[in-house]
This record gives C-alpha cells, structure tokens and sequence, in this order.
C-alpha cells in the first residue's frame, strides 16, 4: 500500500555505497516513508494447533486459525501466490499471529527473480524499520527495571555531539524517541547533510526519525556499558529464541548470539522489478538494520506482548495513544514504540517500513491477540496488505487508505501495471482505451499509474495524466502530480501552471505550497 508509506513515513535508511533512497515523486520525498518469512522452526502449530516443544521441526499445518475463522492452508497459499503474481511480488513470506502464538508461516517465489533461485525457509529479509522495535523492547525493559527515565533529558544519560549546536536538544526524552515526536529528522542527509536538524519543537508534534533511534542506541550503550549489538543479543535475540535474526554481516561467529552472516538472503527490486544492489551493513543500523525472518519477528511480537516479559506498565506505554499523527484526525496515534490505528472497536498496533526494494509490516490487535507479519522483496510489497488482513486477521484497515489514492489488491491499476510487466506498453494502452470506450474506468486508476511511472519513463506518466485530466476535469491530483512530471522535466510553466489548477481545485492530500514557490522561483530565473 502506498496508503501506508506515502501517507506515514520517510524512508527508514539510505545505505552507504546505494546512489538513491526509495524513489519516490520529488514533491513527496517527506511523507515517503517506512518483507519475508521463516519456516516456524522452533514454534509451530501443527493440525489441531498443538504446539511442539522448542526444537523439533513439524510439516506445515493443513489449516489455521485467524479471527475465530478456520483458514485452509492450500487455499490461503493459492491467494497469496496469485496476488504476488498480480502485484509484482517475487518474494514474501507472512507469520499469522492468533493468540499470541505463530498460528502459521510460509515462504512464497524467489529471493532472486534472474536465477528463479527460491525463497526457502531460511531465507532473511530487510526488516527495514521494524528493526526499530528491537531497541523499543530493551528500553521498555529497562524502564520497567528502572534503569532509564522515559522523561529525563538523554543528554543527561550522553552528550550527543551531532545535535549540540541547537539548544533544543537538551529537551529531548526517550518518551519522545520512541512516540516519533522528538523533532530530529528522520537522515541527517534529507535536508542538509552537513547537520543533523531539529525540525520541529521537541514533544510538539509528529517527526518521523530514523536518526532518533540511532541516539538512542547510543544512550542505553551508555546505560548498560555494552555496544548495541551486545545488549540486543543478550536481551532480545536470545531469550525470545530469533535464531534467524542478524544485526549485520559480520566475518565469523563470536562467543556471543551475534550470528556469522546470513548466506541465505533476498534480493530487493523496484517497482520496475529491477534489482536493488545488496545492502549489507557491516555495522549495526538500530533504525533500519536488521535481518530476519517473518516467524523471528512474529515471536518479537509475541514476546512484546505476552505479558511475560514487560510489566502492564510497559504494556500501557506501547499502548496509550501520544501523539496524533495528523492533526485533523483521531484515527491514527503514535504511542511509545507502535503507531496505535483506531477502530471502532479495536486499536492496532502496527508499524512498517522501507528500504531500497524491501517493504516490511506488522499489524497487531493487543485487545485479541491476533496479528500478522508480512515481509516482501519489492517496492510494491505494500500493496498485498489489505488482502492479506482480509484472508485472515480481517482488520479494519480503512483509515490507513483514506489519504491515499494507490489502491488495493485486486484493482483496474494493479492489473493493467501486471499487463504492461507482462507484455508491453501498447498492450497496457489498449486495455486502457477499451475501458475507457466501456464507460468503467475509475478515476484513480490513471493517476496510480502516472505516479508509479514518474520514476521509469516520464514520457509515459504524462500520457496517463493527461488522459485522467480528460475523463476526470476536476481531478485535483492529476493536476498535482502532472506538475511534477512538468517539474522534472523543468518545464517550469506547466509545472507552475498545473500546481496552480490542482490547489484551484482544492488538493489537500499532501503540502504542495513548496513544490509550487520552487517552480515559480525556477520559472523566474527562467526568464
């Protein structure tokens, strides 16, 4: 879904050595934000969902069950698999959380799309930002052992030189840390790349931050005396049995649980489905990081949540609605570690992210103890979400789609992406014509379009636009994203000129009041 990552985060991390984060359209780089699954090699649910002791290895169960509803195996493998095909999906794999125990995981296509080379059961993926809930447990943790203050100042805990030349600093908690609400950005590379920012009052308000977490990390290395890697070995990887799970690509084993690296690993792609240079961090990323499997991290999960090992204050920490994620709305919160998405009778908590071709998501009902955990290889990963949720879990997912116009799976856009994959451009053009000629083509299926080729062939992105623009005339987001085609092309006029008609017409789904002042001032200096 690009109704998650369009509408909540920035992108989590921009590895060294890669020459672009995410791609997203220039004027929404800063609501862009942030896939795959394990055998259940050491919880797993066998026929009448009885569990084996750790350690032995069963078959696949024949079914499982999600929100009170048997869930037959063949069939839900069957879905899965054609929804991957239709998307363009290679790899993903999905953990299915009832009860507070892995009901069911399963591995699905390929880690890498040139050699069919298959997905297998020790496969890892980018958990992009959901890594960053490994540091969210430890320090909920050590509160609860009172061994950090959620509101004492972290520059009491450690000086932190990269923020020292903004007083504001001095404001910050872990409280904040964790509720996304410190006002640190979320790279120092976004904006200037010489400073780390502090963009908005610290407590004030929501600021996605990857760099957040990274102080963080160092402050409870200060508290415990050990590296990141150590504390989160010893007190996550560990007692909660993520075998699967690395912190980064290391030579060899040590005495510790920071495991060699993996060898078994998926390759990202684009929504093009051009593969992504390998990100193997030689040094742990506490924000964006880690690898793992679906079924490790739906243990993570369980083990947030099983009232074994956080107090129910700390519960009610990661719980507790903080800070509104946008003001005009009550659906969406941020707590201390989740966002929390409120529904008429249950709150989710849930979290996703991204890195260059991977996307990753965790949604959790903490009222039912039912979830599930979704890991893909690929830009579009997002877009299986809402299925998945209906296969199973049956969450109510709407609020997540109301500020976005991507669709989700099976849709006209989703399907007329899979024919132009498939076959050709001329062959894509034609369905278009013929369901426009039939009266049913619907109104965001051309401007889903635009936008997913604004990164491939503008050229194209333009047509798509321009075709929306005449069935739809008052289609405020075609205007908007054709002037960033026109933007990108510096054609600064049509630009100016089509930002002007969609903020005529009322857009309001993102900020385009910057987008249009650059295009007025590049038109300027035009002249």
């Amino acid at each position: 879904m690009k109704i998650l990552t369009n509408t909540i985060y920035e992108s989590d991390f921009k590895p060294e050595g890669l020459s672009n984060p995410v791609t997203t359209p220039w004027f929404r780089n800063h609501v862009q934000k942030n896939y795959v699954f394990n055998y259940v090699a050491k919880l797993v649910l066998v026929l009448a969902g009885i569990m084996f002791p750790i350690g032995i290895k069963a078959q696949q169960p024949v079914s499982f069950v999600s929100d009170h509803q048997r869930v037959y195996a063949n069939t839900f493998d069957s879905e899965v698999k054609k929804m991957m095909l239709e998307v363009g999906v290679p790899g993903s794999s999905i953990a299915i959380i009832e009860n507070n125990q892995v009901a069911y995981a399963k591995n699905y296509g390929y880690k890498q799309l040139e050699d069919k080379d298959p997905v297998t059961d020790n496969s890892v993926f980018e958990a992009c930002s959901l890594s960053k809930m490994l540091l969210v447990y430890v320090v909920q943790k050590l509160a609860d052992e009172q061994k950090i203050d959620l509101n004492k100042p972290l520059y009491q805990y450690l000086e932190y030189e990269p923020l020292k030349h903004d007083p504001r600093y001095k404001l910050i908690t872990a409280h904040m840390i964790l509720s996304h609400s410190s006002g640190i950005e979320n790279w120092q590379w976004e904006n200037d790349p010489k400073v780390l920012e502090i963009v908005a009052e610290p407590g004030s308000k929501f600021v996605y931050s990857g760099e957040g977490f990274q102080y963080m990390a160092k402050v409870v290395a200060k508290i415990l005396n050990q590296p990141y890697d150590v504390y989160v070995s010893k007190m996550v990887l560990g007692p909660l049995h993520l075998n699967s799970t690395y912190l980064k690509y290391v030579e060899k084993n040590d005495s510790l649980h920071i495991a060699a690296s993996p060898t078994d690993y998926a390759v990202g792609y684009s929504d093009m489905e051009v593969p992504v240079k390998k990100w193997k961090n030689a040094d742990p990323v506490p924000a964006s990081g880690m690898h793992t499997t679906a079924a490790d991290y739906a243990r993570l999960i369980i083990g947030m949540f099983n009232e074994k090992n956080l107090s129910a204050a700390g519960l009610k920490r990661m719980t507790k609605p903080v800070i509104r994620m946008n003001e005009g709305s009550d659906a969406i919160w941020l707590s201390e570690g989740f966002f929390l998405l409120k529904t008429p009778d249950d709150t989710l908590a849930f979290f996703n992210g991204i890195n260059n071709g991977f996307k990753s998501e965790i949604f959790y009902s903490v009222k039912n103890k039912r979830g599930f955990v979704l890991f893909t290889n690929s830009d579009r990963g997002e877009l299986m979400t809402g299925y998945l949720s209906q296969l199973t879990t049956k969450f109510n997912l709407n609020a997540l789609f109301t500020t976005s116009f991507y669709s989700v799976y099976p849709s006209q856009a989703i399907s007329l992406f899979r024919m132009y994959r498939e076959k050709n451009t001329a062959a894509m053009l034609t369905e278009i014509q013929n369901l426009k000629t039939a009266g049913t083509i619907k109104p965001n299926t051309l401007n889903e379009l635009g936008d997913t080729f604004m990164s491939h062939d503008m050229e194209l992105s333009r047509k798509l636009l321009e075709m929306n623009i005449e069935l739809f005339p008052d289609s405020s987001l075609s205007y908007c994203l054709l002037g960033g085609v026109y933007y990108q092309t510096k054609k600064y006029d049509l630009a100016y000129a089509n930002l002007t008609k969609a903020k005529q017409l009322n857009f309001d789904m993102w900020d385009i009041e910057g987008p249009l002042k650059d295009a007025k001032a590049n038109l300027s200096k035009a002249k």
